[in-house]
């Protein structure tokens, strides 16, 4: 072969093999608080996957599962996937107390809890089905049931001024003859000015869930009417529960009900006490 033949196949040969090694593109992720922020925004689930580079399991993973189309596809569509190198931090490696890798975490970035976990080298049709059982699960969690509206109007708070009980923090009974008609139900208003102020804005002074139980709601799959009596503020919003113990569960982890992005203090949720 003549020498610039030579060359040329030599130089073939290099190119195909740094293509062949190329890194595919992927929907694999690389910054943990990115990806923790990216599930919340998303509503996804986050998958964090624990490797070393000098673990052989993990580099056979790596090959043959995590980039495969189907789990690259569930990425792109139904959670957040993480790479985490144990070696290079330590501190989420210990936060989740792995032990061993490659190591799969599944959790739910609302309520900061884990779903499935699983340890060792796994094949790309028995990654999927765990991602698949994860993410179902998921969604029957934080499948927000829709509380009925009641078939003709009925009064609502009792009777108390909606427009007071926010701006004022106080229970002062509305007149009748200052009331309106919102989604089917009747708020008795304190005065002209409330009334004016709640038909500017509605959504912001009648309780939430329509005044049923959220606590209830989820985790019965029930709709119970609410009580004046175990009423609470959070996030400015009003809400009603049928006792102290699911005013004070709501209390504990009102994410867990509401599936909001934004996770607050719950010392900051205001209790109003009749």
């Amino acid at each position: 072969m003549p020498l610039r033949s030579a060359w040329i196949a030599v130089l073939s040969i290099t190119l195909l093999a740094s293509i062949s090694w190329a890194a595919p593109p992927t929907n694999w992720r690389n910054d943990y608080a990115a990806a923790f922020k990216e599930a919340r925004t998303l509503n996804r689930p986050l998958l964090i996957h624990f490797y070393s580079s000098d673990c052989g399991p993990c580099v056979t993973m790596e090959r043959t599962t995590l980039h495969h189309a189907d789990v690259e596809q569930r990425l792109a569509d139904k959670l957040v996937g993480v790479s985490i190198n144990v070696s290079n931090h330590e501190n989420i490696r210990a936060q989740y107390k792995v032990k061993g890798w490659p190591t799969d975490i599944i959790i739910d970035p609302l309520l900061n809890e884990r779903i499935a976990e699983s340890s060792g080298m796994r094949s790309a049709v028995d990654y999927t089905q765990s991602i698949d059982t994860a993410v179902d699960w998921y969604h029957r969690v934080h499948a927000r049931p829709t509380p009925p509206v009641p078939k003709s109007p009925a009064l609502q708070l009792g009777g108390y001024c909606p427009v007071t009980l926010l701006r004022d923090k106080k229970w002062v009974k509305g007149n009748p003859q200052h009331a309106i008609t919102y989604e089917k139900q009747v708020y008795n208003l304190s005065s002209p000015e409330a009334m004016k102020q709640f038909q500017a804005g509605p959504e912001q002074y009648v309780p939430q869930f329509r005044g049923y139980d959220p606590v209830v709601i989820w985790d019965k799959k029930q709709h119970v009417p609410g009580s004046t009596r175990y009423a609470a503020f959070y996030d400015d919003q009003l809400y009603l529960f049928e006792s102290q113990e699911n005013r004070d569960q709501f209390k504990q982890t009102p994410d867990r009900y509401l599936s909001t992005r934004v996770v607050l203090d719950p010392d900051l949720l205001e209790t109003i006490i009749r």
